[in-house]
């Protein structure tokens, strides 16, 4: 998805403000020119490095602020969070709310990609070499602030959380296409049982038979031991009442 960034949307020529145009486009032909056979393949991989290293330099409210009306960039910056996070969302989502941390777990793992392959190349270079790690620190600080005014942490940590966000509103929209409720593994909410102060569940209360009234009314047998029903008017009154507590008339 990076690869299609930098060269389809020129991503680089979007950034540079077109200073630099077709910088994709123009490794592709140059390697295809030396090597026929594997100069694609080549120049997909490098494109696509290229690209994840634009797309985790400049976070999306960066964007809003120094480039409000360039379109083009942000559609560069912004459809491979959206293509990556949907295209997996629909391969592996069963709702909603997987389809969102799908990108959630996306943003996360390239942000920790990011850090790993910064510091972890600055910790690499500084035990061979101070000097070169120095430089190579000061190098890497001087690109991310001169260009996102962000240190290296901040400008991947919020390019990854931002982009992650954003591609998962599509992955929930994935995760719904997908999402049948009579699937495996998909059982609706129980409702929760009210408690009492000291944590135990309340027991539910018995439920009264209403009393049946009109027409058939005398045909309603009790279901509780020890009562009849009112001839009348159907009440459940105790066995051995002469009079309904509820007509009056005799029993």
């Amino acid at each position: 998805m990076s690869a299609i960034a930098f060269t389809v949307f020129d991503l680089g020529g979007a950034i540079t403000g077109g200073l630099f145009v077709n910088v994709g486009e123009t490794i592709t032909g140059g390697l295809e020119l030396l090597s026929p056979e594997a100069g694609s393949f080549i120049a997909i991989v490098i494109n696509g490095f290229m690209g994840l290293f634009l797309i985790l330099l400049f976070p999306v409210h960066w964007l809003l602020a120094y480039r409000p009306g360039d379109a083009v960039y942000a559609l560069a910056l912004i459809i491979p969070w959206i293509l990556a996070v949907f295209i997996t969302a629909i391969i592996f989502s069963r709702s909603p709310k997987e389809g969102f941390l799908t990108g959630v777990w996306l943003g996360g793992g390239f942000m920790i990609v990011g850090l790993v392959l910064i510091y972890g190349l600055t910790a690499l270079i500084s035990s061979q070499d101070l000097g070169a790690a120095s430089i190579f620190t000061g190098v890497i600080d001087g690109i991310y602030t001169g260009l996102t005014d962000l240190p290296p942490f901040w400008a991947i940590f919020l390019s990854c959380l931002e982009g992650g966000l954003i591609g998962g509103a599509f992955g929930a929209l994935a995760g719904a296409i997908r999402f049948k409720p009579g699937q495996a593994g998909y059982s609706p909410k129980k409702p929760k049982k009210s408690k009492n102060a000291f944590g135990a569940s309340k027991p539910e209360p018995p439920k009264t038979p209403a009393p049946a009234y009109g027409l058939g009314a005398s045909t309603q047998k009790p279901s509780t031991p020890g009562m009849v029903a009112c001839p009348n008017c159907g009440t459940l009154v105790d066995q051995g009442t002469a009079f309904c507590t509820n007509c009056g008339n005799r029993i």
